[in-house]
């Protein structure tokens, strides 16, 4: 199981959204994080072939999806961060209907459903309209219908977004679990979530991979580079404008500035731990 991409480029006008992109994905969890407009929603859209690329090429097991057709979208699971329900039908009318345009066989579709509803903590909610859903709620039934049919490729945009911290767990643990025969692409600003499934991470500023790797060989590579000071207002004001961005924690006993960079200034104190993804971000996208 390979999913392909090979000097992808996708540009809109003058912004070069995507610019020579190369990557390789096998079974597991991909965290994919960078900053708004970095490229991220213009590389799924160009793996579910919904955006047309400018060069490069997408193969599934050496193929090219332009040749594989509808067996390629047959093995999708999409969930889009912005992504429409019918608010009149009910949870599982709209999961039913989702299955059937997947041509999931109904013998096989209800079982998933009942499932996964379970799993998602919606299953008294299965029969109320969508209409009166949360915005968490419906997080949740986006991503039940992605995940219907059992897919091979799952790729998901935001999927934690408005949701409760159980619930994030939940589907976490899920997201880990069918990862073990599936490639999951997860693209988020939760940095916790794929700190905590994430085979590999990559990075993305400015339509280019900036690096890719396991979390515990990026966070690795960031050590000696993590420093931490007790600040007033006006020193932080001052390190910002020459460092840029910080991190600032309130603490009982003051304000502490945490700073990553190659160049900690002398009266910061180094950090060996604990050090995570979100040191790593401050790091390489700059």
């Amino acid at each position: 199981m390979k999913l392909e991409l090979r000097s992808l480029s996708k540009n809109y006008g003058n912004i070069q959204a995507l610019d020579n992109f190369s990557y390789t994905f096998e079974k597991g969890v991909y965290g994919i994080v960078g900053p708004n407009g970095a490229g991220k929603s213009t590389l799924m859209g160009l793996i579910t072939d919904s955006l047309k690329r400018q060069t490069g090429s997408v193969l599934w097991n050496n193929t090219d999806i332009l040749k594989c057709g509808i067996e390629y979208r047959r093995l999708l699971g999409y969930m889009a961060q912005e992504q429409g329900l019918y608010e009149a039908m009910t949870a599982k009318e709209f999961l039913d209907y989702i299955a059937m345009l997947k041509e999931i066989p109904k013998k096989d579709a209800k079982p998933q459903i009942k499932d996964l509803l379970d799993v998602m903590h919606l299953t008294s909610s299965a029969n109320r309209k969508l209409k009166g859903f949360s915005h968490g709620m419906r997080q949740r039934v986006l991503l039940i219908q992605a995940l219907l049919g059992s897919p091979k490729v799952i790729i998901l945009d935001e999927p934690t977004s408005g949701v409760d911290p159980m619930e994030r767990i939940a589907i976490r643990n899920y997201i880990s679990k069918i990862a073990q025969d599936s490639i999951v692409l997860l693209a988020t600003h939760a940095i916790s979530d794929i700190e905590c499934i994430a085979n590999q991470v990559l990075l993305i500023n400015k339509g280019k991979l900036v690096i890719s790797d396991t979390p515990e060989n990026l966070i690795k590579s960031i050590q000696g580079k993590v420093g931490e000071k007790y600040c007033t207002i006006n020193e932080i004001a001052d390190i910002q404008k020459e460092y840029g961005v910080c991190n600032i924690y309130q603490r009982h006993d003051g304000i502490v500035l945490r700073l990553v960079s190659d160049d900690l200034p002398a009266d910061f104190k180094k950090i060996k731990s604990p050090l995570g993804l979100e040191d790593v971000y401050l790091y390489y996208i700059k």
